[in-house]
């Protein structure tokens, strides 16, 4: 569990394969956002300028995939934007596509 203080943020360093799913659960006490961003917008969300983002999701009780098609290194942002401090579970799991499962089932069965 992590606790985030009003208006702290996690960041979340990660290298991905492209062609994966990035799945993320998270659970809070309070409302928080989640970002999955590359290294430019990461950089322009940590020094407060205006950023942009791949993927967004808000809530309290957050369970998403995310596809990744380009392989790299990625930041998956807690953002408390509260006034409150949060309290945090998370899990982030890297998947195959389900094209990647298909070929290793196929290639399975043939042999």
């Amino acid at each position: 569990m992590v606790i985030l203080l009003p208006t702290y943020y996690l960041p979340l360093s990660y290298n991905f394969s492209a062609g994966q799913f990035v799945n993320i659960y998270v659970w809070s006490n309070q409302s928080i956002s989640i970002y999955l961003m590359n290294n430019e917008q990461y950089s322009a969300f940590s020094s407060g300028q205006s950023y942009t983002y791949i993927y967004e999701a808000g809530g309290s009780i957050i369970e998403r995939s995310f596809y990744i098609s380009g392989g790299g290194t990625y930041y998956i942002v807690i953002d408390n934007n509260n006034q409150g401090s949060a309290f945090v579970l998370y899990e982030i799991t890297e998947s195959p596509s389900l094209k990647d499962l298909t070929s290793q089932w196929v290639l399975q069965i043939t042999d």
